[in-house]
């Protein structure tokens, strides 16, 4: 140390004699000036480098000590990441501004989703019914308030798309990949699934009882949306969709089946 502050003497003859603390608030600045490389965020505080280094008193040894801290990016950073990984695409940054209740119906349906994202509990969300009625706006918008506010894990996939990829990995006979895939499905911390079940056959069938039941047993926040209503659901396995519907409470919206609902079209009829 002693060494290290006589070489800085040499090089700025002018300088009052450098201190232990000088030298360290010396290094603290020399770190939090340097440019890091993360990315994603332009951070001013860390300089994209994830970690500010400070000074604290190290009662132990008496004496000052730096170290590092995590900035409060890394947390941004993480949700990013996670917002990135969601398979949400067009909606990642839809919000609750974004679903326009004009209607009562409409209203009631989006009080339900702010009081559920508030829950602390582990209930499903199901919304079913009427086609282009918002279903998948309003859960997407539920889906992004966990990610972007609570930092949760959220996994998106359209139930023709989850079939499509079963399909092929098995006509590829790539067993594993089928495993991983469906493990990754029902290990989601919070899973949505978007058109359940719009086509099926009895193999179909199979993969959402799995994934149903394990996450009914393992108690996963789940979010769901299909154009079949209640009964339907019942009448396709009584007992799979009993549980789904169970674990929803009062977080179950059934849209009853009415063109005037349909906001894709409507202006057209």
């Amino acid at each position: 140390m002693q060494k290290i502050g006589e070489e800085i003497k040499k090089m700025f003859p002018d300088m009052q004699e450098v201190t232990a603390e000088d030298l360290l608030k010396m290094r603290v600045d020399s770190f939090n000036d340097e440019e890091g490389n993360l990315k994603g965020i332009n951070c001013p505080l860390c300089k994209n480098k994830g970690q500010i280094m400070k000074i604290r008193y190290n009662e132990l040894y008496d004496y000052n000590e730096e170290y590092l801290k995590e900035c409060e990016c890394v947390a941004r950073r993480k949700i990013l990441r996670h917002a990135k990984n969601s398979g949400l695409g067009e909606y990642l940054n839809k919000t609750f501004d974004d679903y326009k209740a004009a209607e009562e119906w409409q209203q009631i349906v989006k009080d339900k989703a702010e009081r559920y994202v508030k829950s602390e509990g582990n209930e499903w969300f199901i919304m079913l019914g009427q086609s282009g009625a918002g279903k998948t706006l309003l859960c997407s918008i539920i889906s992004n308030e966990f990610l972007m506010k609570q930092n949760r894990k959220v996994i998106y996939v359209t139930w023709t798309d989850f079939i499509s990829r079963i399909k092929r990995d098995m006509m590829s006979d790539n067993a594993q990949s089928v495993t991983e895939y469906l493990d990754k499905i029902k290990n989601a911390d919070i899973l949505f699934i978007d058109e359940l079940l719009k086509k099926y056959n009895e193999t179909d069938l199979r993969y959402v009882i799995e994934i149903i039941n394990y996450r009914y047993i393992n108690n996963l926040k789940t979010i769901v949306t299909s154009e079949r209503s209640v009964t339907e659901l019942l009448d396709i396995d009584e007992a799979t969709m009993g549980r789904m519907i169970e674990l929803a409470g009062q977080f179950i919206i059934n849209i009853p089946k009415d063109r005037k609902k349909n906001y894709r079209i409507r202006g057209i009829m």
